[in-house]
């Protein structure tokens, strides 16, 4: 027993020869050891006795340190067991990155950080070297965490640098300098869709941290440029294909060649694209849910009825009654999502005004057929200026001299298309059109009695002679254009003198 005991004191001092940690172990596992060991010594007293008087003596020797050998291999075992395991130490280049499990961590860790700063980077993070893998004996679970080897591997590349990564849902959008002003840029940007701060709270919709950490170069903004890339939202890498033309690059996304010119350095827009293109796609790099208690002013939006009217032409159109829009304040609490209004819970309604329907009639009286014989003369009176050159100016038509309120026929059939003032010196004017390019004007009247729309006959009583406009007395100013172009009325008016 003296040999056994001799051998476990042997052992524990092979443990005191393991790496620190486990030997800092050793002293709170000492207990447990020697317990198990005591065991197993007394086992081998037991065992030994029943030997002891069947054995020769060399026999008892030989079982008894086979004995002894097998307990103290359980008791290293045991420790081993308790206090250690082994790992697979990883490393790039002269840097080590830390322990795991195994080698294929790696790869998790790879994918993991391109993951995180494939936004910012084209074409995915490149370590400075391949990895190289060797077995190591650690403390028991005392492998490195992953995040502490991710920052460790993103280290070795030459394009990193430490920074306050903004990172919403794992990816990395952009960095800056201090985490101060990460966060005064997210704040801003959040507070922006609120119109009344007292009265609304604004949060991220996704998972948004600021977190010191290794970032590529070109994500490291200013507090200016970080806002700004916010408000352009996401923006898309795109890598066109040879002889690819911006016109096509833009109706694939769905964009103007002014969205492309904003985000790209493009010297000529009539030429193919080249190099890598910045794509804005509309989406938000973060989007914000806002919740307000708001009050709503909400437009009724007026009716349009439609009624039909038999004693207008087919075609004619006549508003009977002008519409107007109706108005109600409302208070609620509203829900949006990057301004959008999702959700609405009412409150209260006012109305302030209701809606007035918007009434117009239609006419369905036949039009008559098309005349013939030339145009009716337009009103009674006297010829007193004729088509062509009048005091060293083009006079465009025909005066005829009247008493204010002489009546104004239509000189043929056709649409009205203006009758209003006209401040080009005609005064109250009206327009018919005639259909083939003809159409005809009415001048200076007192009076219009068809509004805009109207379907007219050959005859029909449509306005009244005046002296509106500029005008050296009571007549009505009469013009005939075809196709635009003034000509003589006369040569429609059959019978004038």
């Amino acid at each position: 027993m003296n040999t056994c005991k001799s051998l476990i004191t042997k052992t524990l001092n092979i443990i005191k020869k393991c790496p620190q940690k486990i030997a800092e172990m050793h002293k709170a596992l000492a207990p447990i050891v020697k317990k198990q060991a005591t065991a197993s010594a007394g086992a081998c007293k037991k065992l030994c006795s029943v030997l002891q008087n069947k054995m020769t003596e060399k026999a008892k020797q030989f079982f008894l340190s086979g004995v002894v050998v097998a307990g103290a291999v359980t008791a290293v075992v045991i420790v081993f067991s308790c206090t250690c395991s082994i790992g697979t130490e990883i490393s790039v280049g002269d840097q080590v990155i830390g322990v795991a499990k195994n080698a294929a961590v790696y790869d998790v860790l790879l994918e993991k950080i391109n993951h995180e700063v494939g936004y910012v980077i084209d074409g995915g993070f490149t370590p400075v070297a391949e990895p190289s893998f060797s077995t190591r004996l650690i403390v028991k679970n005392g492998f490195t965490s992953e995040a502490e080897m991710a920052e460790r591997l993103k280290a070795t590349g030459t394009d990193m640098i430490p920074a306050y990564g903004v990172l919403v849902d794992g990816e990395l959008v952009f960095a800056l300098p201090n985490k101060d002003m990460a966060l005064s840029v997210l704040t801003d940007y959040k507070n922006s869709f609120l119109t009344d701060s007292i009265n609304g709270t604004a949060s991220f919709c996704q998972n948004v941290a600021v977190t010191h950490c290794f970032v590529p170069k070109t994500a490291l903004k200013t507090k200016e440029s970080a806002t700004s890339a916010l408000q352009k939202g996401r923006i898309e890498m795109y890598h066109p294909s040879e002889g690819e033309s911006l016109d096509n690059i833009c109706a694939q996304f769905n964009i103007t060649i002014d969205d492309l010119l904003q985000n790209n350095i493009i010297a000529d827009v009539e030429k193919t694209a080249t190099g890598v293109l910045s794509i804005p796609t509309g989406m938000p790099l973060i989007s914000v849910k806002t919740q307000q208690a708001l009050t709503i002013e909400e437009v009724l939006p007026r009716n349009t009825v439609e009624t039909e009217d038999a004693s207008l032409y087919e075609g004619s159109i006549v508003v009977k009654q002008e519409g107007a829009d109706g108005l109600k304040v409302i208070e609620a609490i509203v829900t949006s999502v990057n301004g959008i209004e999702t959700e609405r819970d009412v409150l209260s309604e006012n109305l302030i005004s209701a809606s007035v329907d918007h009434i117009v009639c239609k006419g369905t009286k036949k039009l008559p057929k098309a005349t013939a014989g030339g145009m009716a003369i337009p009103a009674s009176g006297t010829l007193t200026s004729r088509f062509g050159s009048r005091w060293g100016r083009n006079h465009n038509g025909i005066d005829m001299s009247a008493p204010v309120g002489t009546a104004i026929f239509a000189a043929d059939s056709g649409t009205v298309t203006y009758s209003e003032y006209n401040n080009g010196g005609f005064g109250y004017l009206m327009k018919i059109d005639h259909g083939n390019g003809l159409e005809t004007y009415y001048a200076h009247c007192s009076e219009l009695l068809v509004p805009e729309g109207t379907v007219v006959k050959k005859g029909d009583l449509i306005a009244r002679v005046g002296n509106t406009g500029r005008s050296t007395g009571a007549h009505l100013h009469f013009e005939v254009h075809l196709d635009g172009t003034p000509i003589d009325p006369l040569t429609y008016l059959a019978g004038l003198k």
